[in-house]
């Protein structure tokens, strides 16, 4: 009862104001504040908002949101909400109003503008010119990394921001640069490494944040069957070939190949029957195979870069003549 009575004479000779600042310090013991995930939506993006109230002694406080000061019907009392971000260059204001059992209220604010940000990821490695996927990265190789910053019209200058990648959280070229939306990487072991890029204003301010994965594969050996008449083949051999006529010519293609160990030190073989066979021809990743009348003979290719031993594979197939 002594308690009550002086907690009692306190409040009533306490000024309103300095009962509103212990309410959103001292008596409630820490900060409002609202968490995005994603941090930085771009636009049109799924955000999630939540109150992070967890330093307060808000016990039976009550909870509205308002997104651009108007009610969300249905986010009473909760601690989360989600909705889609707006389109490029647009604004959302989200505000969470935490409101004690005495009727003091706090108010937590974020904003939102969705700034374009897309990443071209461009691995130098090899792909044959039919092949309508994309080359992929292989350990060792160089990755180019292109961002495209933009409006709702155009893609923005590059000058007007400040860019600053990370490969595995170790920063690139040396830290952030202005202008800077074009960087190189080599591809580190580990089948998956994530590049984060942030992009600052001209305050300093981080306006936007993207995370993409770079797979590191292995190269993979294919072989195609080439005509005389249409060129090569756009299918695979597989397994096994039926050969028609006296010979056939097989070229193998060594999907993601490091380009830079093209007429560099890289190593191939042939084998037919697994005798090593002697490259005649102008291009080691072509063979012609003679029928052996009848029966089954086997085919293997080995390709392997002598300056990094992880980059090889070898593959083999059998051709019935």
């Amino acid at each position: 009862m002594r308690f009550l009575l002086l907690l009692t004479l306190v409040l009533l000779g306490t000024p309103a104001g300095l009962i509103k600042a212990q309410f959103s310090g001292d008596v409630l013991g820490g900060q409002l504040s609202i968490v995005l995930d994603p941090q930085y939506p771009g636009p049109r993006d799924l955000v999630t908002a939540t109150l992070d109230d967890y330093s307060l002694d808000a016990g039976g406080a009550t909870i509205a949101w308002f997104i651009d000061q108007q009610f969300i019907p249905g986010s009473e009392n909760k601690r989360s909400i989600s909705f889609t971000a707006g389109d490029v260059g647009s604004k959302t204001k989200i505000e969470a109003r935490l409101t004690s059992i005495n009727g003091q209220t706090m108010v937590a604010t974020q904003s939102i503008k969705p700034l374009y940000v897309d990443i071209i990821i461009e691995p130098q490695t090899y792909t044959p010119i039919f092949y309508a996927g994309r080359a992929l990265p292989i350990y060792g190789s160089t990755v180019f990394l292109t961002a495209l910053v933009g409006t709702a019209t155009s893609l923005a200058n590059n000058s007007e921001y400040t860019y600053n990648w990370k490969l595995n959280d170790k920063t690139l070229g040396g830290g952030s640069i202005r202008g800077g939306n074009k960087i190189s990487l080599m591809v580190p072991h580990g089948r998956s490494n994530i590049v984060t890029l942030s992009v600052a204003d001209f305050n300093g301010q981080t306006v936007a944040r993207r995370l993409i994965e770079i797979p590191s594969v292995d190269i993979d050996v294919q072989f195609y069957e080439i005509s005389t008449l249409y060129g090569i083949a756009h299918k695979t051999v597989g397994d096994s070939l039926n050969l028609i006529g006296n010979s056939t010519t097989i070229k193998a293609v060594p999907y993601n190949l490091d380009l830079r160990s093209v007429g560099g030190d890289l190593f191939t073989e042939w084998q037919i029957d697994g005798l090593k066979q002697k490259n005649t021809g102008s291009d080691p990743f072509e063979i012609t195979v003679y029928g052996q009348g009848g029966g089954l003979t086997n085919i293997t290719f080995k390709v392997r870069n002598l300056s990094e031993l992880l980059q090889g594979d070898e593959n083999s197939f059998q051709i019935q003549s």
